[in-house]
């Protein structure tokens, strides 16, 4: 592989974007008891799962990163 097409897909590999959930108003909600006020079963549900899939996304993006940084190291790119 040219070393020109391979600094470009290892620029694609490390610039990678990262979950940062924003739970501010799901807080608020919580806090001030308006999420007592939702009747819809299902959106309860899903807002009562809300930090667990939070924390599995989290975990996930950690696994992710730790993966990209074994494939970069056995590279040896600096």
């Amino acid at each position: 592989m040219p070393d020109s097409v391979f600094r470009k897909e290892y620029m694609k590999m490390t610039s990678n974007h990262t979950f940062e959930p924003n739970k501010g108003r799901f807080n608020s909600m919580i806090s001030s008891g308006i999420i007592n006020n939702i009747t819809n079963k299902e959106l309860l549900y899903s807002l009562s799962s809300l930090e667990d899939n939070i924390i599995d996304a989290l975990e996930e993006q950690t696994r992710i990163d730790l993966l990209i940084d074994n494939l970069i190291e056995k590279t040896n790119v600096s």
